[in-house]
């Protein structure tokens, strides 16, 4: 008699936020498999947050199902008709910290199928469904769908709510009006949003303009003559909790104080926009897209993207149209003050650095942006072998682990220094600006140094390549080519498309670049 062959253990994992943070999570299917002894793993995601077309040639999983979003009524059908189709053994939602709400309807279908259902929250694992904390994640998502407000805030009438306000006319301001300028996301997104943020002191010279930033961002922003006061709100990146009601009230509180006449979203975050519709600002702007479109009533000057190819900081300008302000010309530049310039060049002759250097920044935020570390190693050890020029490694202080890799696979160390953790984040614009070029991938760094004038090379992903590269002609972009691309999706490394770009087409830009600043060859 033949044994009996044993059925395959399946699980379901749902994830419906940005193809990057999908492709850039694989630990989580690693997670998943070791945890509940599982042989496949299948994908759900949303059709249209542009992620599908890459996850559907995923080897990694065994199968992808998709489906339109902002059909509730039949994802409630056929969420748990799947499930019970499939018998998966396991379901994992990823809940999205960032924007809690649009949990919410796939919390509500697990609850009606059977089997054993997880929430997973990054840097928590795996939160059973019926357990307390993800009642409480519940509660947290129903707070911002149905804006509950536990605590008694005064809920103001907006002036402009009742009003016929005419979009793409100017703007009048009282002398002395207070305006909110929010950008809480990425440093790299609050660099490309300065240039809004200058046209905006030159259309209202006498205004005082508030910033609602991240923390890490507020380093960077204190010593900009533009900014007033700088606001700071925690809710990003994903591994942050969201804001929870106390938090709520003490940040509503905080700007109720001010008073603004003005405010301008630059992010397109929902949660802000109620924020600000319940403050009672008058005029209040932002970016709408597929994604939050719905809240549009929210503000009072929406608009779209008139060019999704269009680079940040042309949008974020663009958004300005709305209050009938259009620059003829959008300068993108960072101040850096003498003391600063003064504390690195001192802080680089204590360490025998000196001038030229070049400067390589290997780390991003999200890993699916970086390059191979002993690649870097190999760029390193040829700029100088053939330039005879200093390299300075920059990051964090928690890059400095990855940056010694980097060190390790050279054969040069003798002109090499790991910077990670050397500086504050308001030094960093300095340190560029001394730098002769700055090589380095998709990260906040490459537009920090475009701001100040030195020239870049950064290497991208190639959708990425026109909105977000570095602000300006002199600037270098290196992306894989299309049939690289399609090499790497068809064998499953989603992850690690810029490993297409090879040394040599690294080289060949940094030799244009130095050539063209007459280093000798």
């Amino acid at each position: 008699m033949f044994p009996r062959k044993r059925k395959a253990k399946k699980a379901l994992l749902i994830r419906t936020n940005f193809w990057e943070e999908i492709l850039g999570s694989y630990d989580i299917l690693k997670e998943i498999k070791e945890k509940f002894d599982l042989d496949e793993v299948e994908l759900l995601t949303a059709e249209d947050t542009g992620s599908h077309k890459f996850e559907l040639s995923d080897k990694r999983y065994t199968d992808v199902v998709t489906f339109p979003t902002g059909r509730d009524k039949t994802l409630f059908l056929k969420l748990p008709r799947l499930i019970r189709k499939k018998k998966y053994q396991v379901v994992v939602l990823v809940f999205l910290r960032t924007r809690p709400q649009f949990n919410l309807k796939y919390i509500f279908c697990l609850f009606l199928c059977r089997g054993k259902k997880y929430l997973y929250l990054r840097g928590q694992g795996f939160v059973p469904l019926q357990s307390k904390q993800a009642i409480q994640l519940l509660a947290e998502a129903l707070y911002w769908k149905l804006s509950l407000k536990p605590f008694i805030l005064s809920r103001k009438k907006t002036s402009g709510e009742n009003a016929v306000i005419l979009q793409n006319t100017p703007l009048s301001l009282m002398p002395q009006s207070r305006i909110l300028w929010i950008r809480p996301d990425y440093l790299g997104d609050v660099i490309m949003a300065l240039p809004a943020l200058r046209v905006l002191k030159e259309n209202f010279p006498h205004a005082e303009i508030d910033a609602l930033v991240r923390e890490e961002s507020s380093a960077l922003l204190c010593s900009l003559p533009e900014i007033s006061r700088i606001h700071k709100l925690d809710i990003f990146p994903y591994s942050h909790p969201a804001l929870t009601p106390k938090a709520y009230k003490e940040l509503f509180n905080e700007l109720d104080q001010r008073q603004y006449a003005l405010a301008i979203d630059f992010r397109g975050d929902t949660n802000i926009w109620r924020l600000l519709h319940r403050l009672g600002i008058p005029v209040r702007v932002g970016r709408i897209d597929a994604l939050n479109s719905a809240h549009s009533h929210l503000l009072t000057h929406a608009a779209h993207p008139s060019d999704n190819r269009m680079h940040m900081v042309q949008q974020n300008v663009e958004l300005l149209n709305q209050i009938g302000i259009s620059p003829a010309k959008v300068m993108n530049s960072l101040s850096v003050s003498l003391q600063q310039l003064q504390e690195v060049e001192s802080r680089l002759a204590e360490a025998g650095i000196t001038t030229p250097f070049i400067v390589l920044h290997a780390r991003s935020a999200n890993s699916i942006k970086e390059w191979v570390p002993e690649r870097f190693a190999v760029i390193a050890d040829y700029l100088i072998n053939q330039y005879g020029i200093t390299v300075l490694i920059t990051g964090s202080a928690a890059d400095k682990t990855y940056n010694d890799v980097i060190l390790k696979s050279m054969s040069r160390t003798d002109r090499v220094f790991n910077m990670a953790g050397w500086f504050k984040l308001e030094f960093l614009p300095a340190l560029l600006k001394k730098a002769d070029l700055l090589v380095t991938i998709d990260s906040a760094p490459s537009h920090i140094a475009a701001a100040v004038g030195t020239t870049v090379i950064a290497l991208m992903l190639p959708h990425l390549q026109y909105s977000y590269r570095p602000h300006g002609e002199c600037h270098k972009v290196i992306t894989p080519t299309e049939n690289q691309i399609e090499r790497l999706l068809n064998n499953g490394f989603q992850d690690r498309l810029l490993e297409a770009i090879s040394v040599n087409d690294v080289i060949r830009e940094i030799d244009v670049v130095l050539r063209n600043k007459k280093y000798i060859l």
